[in-house]
């Protein structure tokens, strides 16, 4: 019995390790095997006629697309063309030649992506000089033998090759599968309608429509959260983004799809959760719009995403990224590493909340200014003799602009003296009115500031006294430096401490017997310290 025992735990330990040897070695050569391989041509060309102006970032596009297809989307270096500068006539020969190798190979499931950034209009691609008709373009995409073909032009008026005569509004996209088990035919991408113009953006380092396209690709566009991103969902996310970012510019941007492909088959354009050895990925699971560059917050911006209630994974090369969430009212900024291989949640990570006057001192913020309200009280030193210290009570607005603040702010200050013989009991108000100008430094804490003061004023005395003595007013101006320190409390509400040197002058009336007469002018220096509350709108 035990013999017939060991015999059995033997048989047992054949047949796991026959399972792994059939798991590990004979079904991942399947898998492979029936794989889609996927051919990439991406095509840039800043130069386009000789009359029009010099793209900045058409090639970079190029660039981008290539690396994020090499990173997520199973594309190999052999399958890969990167075209720069190119003219019409190598364009031509290039993927003609491409559409031969496809045919040649026995591939029945090969597909074929073509991306172009540069100029164009509604007729053809200008190629430094050169004319590629877009009806042509369109014809050798179609003629390929690949089972699945996908073009895309970032390019002015580039609707014309999807025969879009006008525009309506899409806000959610929803592909429609045919019966086929395998999908099949073309689908044309474009960066907007027929007559529109595609856009660059300085900030984003590369056209709307390209930057937006190639986040989607990277994980952003996953709305299903399966580490999938699919054709569908990529255009929905390209979509919505370029037309929300064209909107902040003076003329909006539409793309647009021509979907010929048939079959139930997904057309799964990268794997973000798959990424190869040099990438990692950063999930963010909070709802917002985020802004990712590279190493610091003054580094190029990688990204502009938007993360919606399902959250995001994204995939990223392995470096450091400054990743800036916008709110309402504030921003929260993070330092995040990604390493190869591994996943960052953003959420992990210590962050600092930073409002957005700062941030508009910063020139980080789509605001170009921000509004405050302050309440200020404390004291200001002897003005009038005999008078002493007296209080104050401050009322202000200002405007903080990039690079400096400005502000008007109503003062009123009193106060009482007696006369030696007790006989004259003196009121003193003084009424300001003060334009500020203010620089502010924002360190971690606190933010600091230095500025200049002018001030009107109006210096009123009434009496009380057993004979007759008439009101006295007199105007007069002061001047002074300022140096405050602010600590916010919330997101919209500050604490501030003020001071610094005040210079007054205004004529003082001069009396002999309890009788004005005559007047000189008086310029007492003496100083300012207030404290209150600053809020912001």
């Amino acid at each position: 019995m035990r013999n017939r025992a060991l015999r059995d735990g033997e048989i047992q330990v054949i047949r796991v390790a026959f399972m792994a040897l059939f798991t590990c070695v004979w079904l991942p050569s399947v898998w492979a095997q029936t794989q889609p391989v996927t051919y990439l041509v991406s095509i840039g060309n800043n130069a386009g006629d000789p009359s029009e102006v010099q793209l900045l970032y058409a090639e970079r596009d190029a660039r981008q697309i290539a690396q994020v297809f090499q990173d997520l989307g199973q594309v190999t270096g052999d399958r890969l063309l990167l075209m720069m500068g190119a003219k019409a006539s190598n364009l031509r020969k290039s993927l003609l030649d491409l559409n031969a190798r496809i045919r040649s190979t026995s591939d029945e499931q090969a597909r074929l992506i073509v991306f172009y950034s540069g100029h164009a209009d509604a007729h053809a691609l200008h190629l430094a000089g050169t004319h590629l008709p877009l009806s042509e373009l369109k014809s050798i995409v179609k003629g390929s033998a690949a089972s699945v073909r996908l073009l895309i032009v970032d390019a002015c008026r580039s609707g014309a090759v999807t025969r879009v005569k006008g525009v309506t509004a899409a806000p959610e996209f929803k592909l429609s599968y045919g019966t086929g088990e395998e999908a099949e035919g073309t689908a044309i991408l474009t960066s907007s309608a027929a007559g529109e113009n595609s856009q660059e953006s300085d900030k984003l380092r590369g056209s709307f429509f390209s930057h937006h396209l190639v986040a989607g690709l990277r994980g952003a566009a996953d709305r299903s959260n399966d580490g999938k991103v699919t054709l569908d969902e990529a255009y929905a996310y390209t979509y919505r983004q370029t037309l929300k970012s064209s909107g902040r510019s003076l003329e909006l941007q539409h793309p647009t799809f021509e979907y010929g492909i048939k079959g139930k088959g997904r057309i799964i354009l990268t794997t973000p959760l798959n990424a190869q050895k040099n990438t990692g990925r950063l999930r963010i699971k909070t709802p917002g719009l985020y802004l990712v560059a590279e190493g610091s917050e003054s580094g190029p911006v990688t990204m502009e995403v938007t993360v919606g209630d399902e959250g995001a994974t994204l995939a990223l090369p392995h470096r450091r990224y400054f990743v800036q969430r916008r709110g309402q009212n504030r921003y929260r900024e993070y330092e995040v590493s990604v390493r190869p291989g591994q996943t960052s949640i953003l959420s992990d990570y210590p962050y600092r909340t930073i409002a957005y006057d700062r941030l508009v001192r910063k020139g980080g913020s789509p605001r170009s200014m921000t509004h405050r309200i302050a309440l200020l009280g404390g004291r200001h030193g002897e003005a009038i003799d005999g008078v002493g210290h007296v209080p104050a009570i401050t009322a202000g607005y200002g405007l903080d602009l990039p690079w400096a603040t400005f502000g008007v702010r109503a003062r009123y200050s009193w106060s009482e003296s007696v006369a030696e013989d007790a006989a004259t009991r003196t009121h003193n108000q003084e009424m300001g009115l003060e334009l500020v100008i203010q620089r502010y430094v924002d360190l971690d804490a606190l933010t600091l500031s230095l500025g200049l003061a002018i001030e009107g004023v109006m210096l009123r005395q009434s009496f009380k006294t057993r004979g007759v003595a008439p009101d006295r007013r007199s105007f007069g101006a002061a001047f002074g430096g300022l140096l405050s320190i602010e600590r916010a409390l919330t997101h919209n509400l500050s604490i501030r401490v003020e001071g610094g040197p005040k210079s007054f002058i205004f004529n003082e009336a001069l009396t002999d017997g309890g009788e004005v007469s005559g007047e000189r002018l008086k310029t007492p220096f003496t100083w300012s310290s207030l404290a209150g509350l600053v809020v912001r709108l």
